[in-house]
This record gives structure tokens, sequence and C-alpha cells, in this order.
């Protein structure tokens, strides 16, 4: 029990500093922060797409999914949007469907990680380049 407290009180104390920093950091804007919650969505799809890649799911058959699941989601935000979003996820999956199904469990987790790192820097980086609407 004592080495739980003290486990505890250093991961409290090494944290505050951390904890310190993100209170002061700069707010994002508006604009900012729109950026990062669509490329956060972006990036989630494009991530189940490499999985999808990488246990082998049929391009055709994702691509359905993909077009059933936009359909759906079409209502729920602004045409444009959708849009934008649509086109991602299917230059995501032309571009993903080309890469080699890796042999062991963690090189296919490493790539669905890289594909999400560098989905989302790429995304974030032409969100915020774009004019803004």
């Amino acid at each position: 029990m004592i080495k739980l407290l003290q486990k505890s009180a250093l991961i409290i104390a090494l944290s505050l500093p951390f904890m310190a920093y993100a209170n002061s950091a700069a707010s994002l804007t508006a604009h900012e922060e729109a950026a990062v919650d669509f490329c956060s969505f972006a990036t989630e799809g494009v991530m189940r797409i490499a999985a999808a890649r990488q246990v082998g799911i049929d391009k055709a058959k994702l691509v359905g999914e993909l077009n059933q699941s936009m359909g759906a989601m079409r209502s729920q935000m602004a045409a444009a949007t959708a849009d934008t979003l649509d086109q991602y996820w299917k230059d995501a999956t032309e571009r993903l469907y080309q890469e080699p199904i890796y042999d062991s469990e963690p090189d296919k987790q490493a790539f669905v990680m890289a594909v999400g790192e560098s989905s989302f820097n790429h995304c974030l980086e032409q969100t915020l380049a774009a004019p803004k609407a």
C-alpha cells in the first residue's frame, strides 16, 4: 500500500508542471478548434480505412460501407463539410489500398498509427491554410 501511495505521489508531482503548462497555453481560435474537430473525425475514418486494409477487407466492400455511412451522416453536417469528408475518405481509400498488407500484428498496428498521425497533420495543415468561410 505504501508503494502505491509513493507511486501516486510521484506521478502527481511529475505531472504538476505539465498541468500548469496546459492551463497557461494559448487558447485556440474558433477556426482552429473547428479544424481540430474536423481533422480528428476525418483521421478516425482514415485509420479505420487503414485497419480495414490491414485485415484484408475487400476494397469494394469498404467503399460500399463508406458510402452508406456518409449517406447517414450527411443530414448531420453542412453539405460542404460532408462533401469534403467524403472526398477525403475516398482519396485515403485509393491511397491506402495501394499499400501492402503487413505480416505481423505489430507492423499492422504501426502502419495504422503512422497513417493516423500523417493524416491528422496533413488535414490540419490543409484546413488551417484554407480561407476562412
